[in-house]
């Protein structure tokens, strides 16, 4: 999480390339920038909040949008572990094993 001088908390998956706060805004993916407000549903723990994202994602093209970056960041060193961490980011534990 970085927070810019404007006061604006952000996700950077890559802070080491940051110089400065403000050059957050330079790279970010075409002006998707993932804030507190979007952040602060994952990662899920329950079927409510559950309905609220899929809810979210049919609606909502710039919650998708900004999802798809989120797990585009996620990273790993081969597929098997990027799914591993993008689950471990949208899913807490207790509710993984609730669900499956």
């Amino acid at each position: 999480m970085v927070k810019s001088n404007k006061g604006i908390s952000c996700y950077v998956p890559n802070k080491k390339y940051l110089k400065n706060k403000d050059a957050l805004y330079l790279r970010v993916n075409h002006g998707i920038v993932l804030v507190d407000a979007f952040l602060i549903n994952f990662p899920m723990n329950d079927p409510l909040q559950f309905s609220m994202i899929e809810n979210l994602i049919m609606n909502h093209s710039d919650f998708t949008e900004k999802l798809e970056y989120f797990i585009k960041t996620v990273g790993g060193v081969d597929p098997k572990d990027h799914v591993k961490r993008t689950l471990g980011k949208l899913f807490k534990d207790k509710y993984s094993i609730k669900c499956t």
